[in-house]
């Protein structure tokens, strides 16, 4: 007989960037579920932000008694898998243009962008940039938008104008592969949770679910020398006459602004094909 408790869970699903996993030991054993599948809920990050900021929260709670039995872990299983999608792009990618999606952390539009970019049906390249002549998305639009899509936003406390360190981590997640995990679970947590991206606790859970070496990003997160490559892929936007983040090339033609995303994805199917490589 022993006490029942919930814990934080780790499983090959979260690493991936795809959903986080919790559970709850009975006795010797572990039930648990992953969720959300897809794309978190409120209720989902309020859950995961009360974890976070309250250590108690990692306390037994209850005192119900359940029967000593073997260590099982029940998984629900996902909806969608979002990994296997990205491999299917990848082998693919020969016969499709290139697509790279340029985005800046500290801008909510890149949280409301990249939900839709990592499902679009070819492979994408993840680049960090920023553009000093770019304006961040407000928060009435952020909000706005994100009604409109039915996407949830939880608003960080502390919102700073640029991020560089996340930023650096995820030019280094790029080079890994993993770009688009990182850039998912960081902002889910900014514009989902509610989180400052650069608390060390925050970073080390976004570096997690990217499935991201931590000594490898703790070294992103202090190399200067990234910066080169983020500036540099700024200048170009910012030659093409872009004015607002994040920006999707399809080809040779680049679309500025997240209400632009359904054009890419249009271009992509042959609908509405843009031909011209002139920036729009």
């Amino acid at each position: 007989m022993s006490s029942v408790h919930l814990s934080p869970t780790r499983s090959s699903a979260r690493a991936s960037g795809d959903h986080w996993s919790y559970g709850c030991r009975l006795g010797d054993g572990t039930a648990g579920m992953s969720w959300p599948p897809a794309w978190p809920c409120v209720c989902c990050w309020t859950a995961r932000k009360a974890y976070l900021s309250t250590s108690s929260r990692r306390a037994k709670i209850g005192s119900r008694k359940f029967r000593r039995g073997p260590a099982l872990w029940i998984h629900v299983g996902t909806v969608i898998s979002l990994a296997e999608r990205r491999r299917a792009r990848a082998r693919g990618g020969a016969r499709a243009r290139r697509v790279t999606f340029y985005f800046d952390l500290a801008d909510p539009a890149t949280y409301l962008a990249a939900e839709r970019v990592d499902r679009l049906p070819v492979a994408v390249h993840w680049q960090p940039a920023t553009v000093a002549t770019a304006t961040p998305m407000s928060r009435a639009t952020a909000v706005r938008r994100a009604r409109e899509l039915g996407l949830p936003v939880v608003w960080p406390q502390r919102q700073p104008a640029a991020l560089a360190m996340p930023m650096r981590v995820a030019a280094y997640a790029t080079r890994q592969g993993r770009g688009a995990e990182f850039v998912l679970a960081a902002t889910r947590l900014a514009f989902c949770g509610g989180f400052d991206l650069q608390e060390p606790a925050v970073f080390a859970e976004a570096v997690a679910a990217a499935g991201l070496d931590l000594g490898g990003a703790l070294w992103a997160a202090s190399a200067g020398e990234l910066d080169a490559e983020i500036r540099a892929a700024g200048r170009f936007l910012a030659g093409h006459g872009a004015t607002a983040l994040p920006v999707v090339q399809v080809g040779r033609t680049l679309l500025a602004g997240e209400a632009r995303l359904a054009e890419a994805a249009a271009a992509l199917r042959g609908d509405g094909l843009v031909r011209t490589p002139a920036f729009r």
